[in-house]
């Protein structure tokens, strides 16, 4: 296994297939959380808002998947319902298009759960 110090890395040692819908994913990120930065965690490509995770994406062999699933949201659940879903991870086939409404769906749902965090977190004292 290759260690990655970026997300580029990690997207120039992905297939064809599932660099594409890496960069697809990661299109999307970009559009719905304009200021996400990103980073390799878990050798993954992880995407950050106030420096904290809020989604990974992975590309596999077979598919692609994203982690973790929002809480408790049935419209991500239903956008969610005819794919792979097991243990907060859902998981694209290549063989299938790839559903960018349900990533859209499942981006959103992510920021809001990292804005919703951030606006409960104590504040640091001095800050």
């Amino acid at each position: 296994m290759s260690t990655h110090t970026s997300v580029e890395e990690y997207l120039a040692d992905c297939d064809e297939i599932g660099r594409e819908r890496l960069e697809a994913i990661r299109s999307i990120v970009r559009e719905v959380a304009p200021d996400a930065g990103e980073r390799i965690s878990y050798a993954i490509p992880a995407f950050t808002i106030g420096g904290k995770v809020f989604v990974f994406m992975a590309a596999w062999k077979e598919h692609v998947s994203m982690y973790p699933l929002p809480q408790g949201d049935p419209v991500v659940d239903a956008a969610l319902a005819p794919y792979a879903v097991a243990k907060g991870t859902v998981k694209f086939r290549h063989r299938d298009p790839l559903p960018v409404d349900a990533v859209r769906l499942v981006v959103e749902a992510k920021l809001r759960e990292a804005e919703e965090r951030a606006a409960t977190r104590p504040r640091k004292r001095g800050s």
